[in-house]
């Protein structure tokens, strides 16, 4: 199965398809097996429409494939796989479903991954048009990124994130406080990062 993996990966969908066929017709009542064939066929078929209730669709198809992956198979890589996968294919230039963009983050926090929800929710402010990514709980992201910070103080790039979501609040004060404390550390990553913005 890893090798239909590595096949679809490589965008080499029929020779992955002709695995998962050889795979079912071998081993019929492994469920776990059907499953993925079945995701598997599923997400090959992208929607041909830019229609945004296709497109929406389809990324609860994602959505479900990783649910799957994450909580039946118990395939954990598996699972960041799809998601990657997921917010590679899908347009981000009209509009984007932001769901998809939190519960990538969710898992990688239910992974104590906390470097990799951060690098998702940064990415999902950069793509997605602000209108539409609701985070909801503004409060629990800025401590997410307070103690990212905490431990990685010279990322110059959680900086920036940071003092972004705090401008698209409207909080310019506290951006530029940010950005004040960013400069302030005594190592930066990238220092040059903070200046251009």
């Amino acid at each position: 199965m890893k090798y239909a993996a590595v096949e679809m990966k490589n965008k080499l969908i029929n020779h992955a398809r002709n695995v998962w066929d050889c795979a079912v017709t071998l081993l019929p009542s492994v469920d776990q097996l059907w499953y993925k064939y079945i995701y598997e066929r599923a997400i090959a078929n992208v929607p041909p429409a830019d229609e945004k209730g296709y497109r929406h669709r389809y990324v609860y198809l994602w959505i479900n494939y990783a649910l799957f992956e994450e909580l039946e198979a118990k395939d954990m890589e598996r699972t960041r796989d799809v998601y990657r996968e997921c917010l590679k294919l899908i347009p981000h230039d009209k509009s984007s479903c932001a769901k998809i963009w939190l519960m990538a983050a969710h898992f990688e926090i239910r992974q104590l991954n906390l470097k990799g929800a951060s690098q998702i929710l940064g990415n999902a402010i950069g793509k997605i048009p602000k209108d539409k990514l609701q985070l909801g709980n503004i409060d629990r992201c800025r401590k997410l990124y307070e103690k990212y910070l905490e431990c990685s103080p010279e990322n110059c790039y959680a900086w920036s994130k940071y003092a972004e979501l705090v401008k698209s609040l409207s909080e310019t004060e506290q951006a530029r406080a940010i950005f004040e404390l960013a400069i302030a550390q005594p190592a930066l990553d990238m220092p040059e990062l903070l200046w251009k913005d």
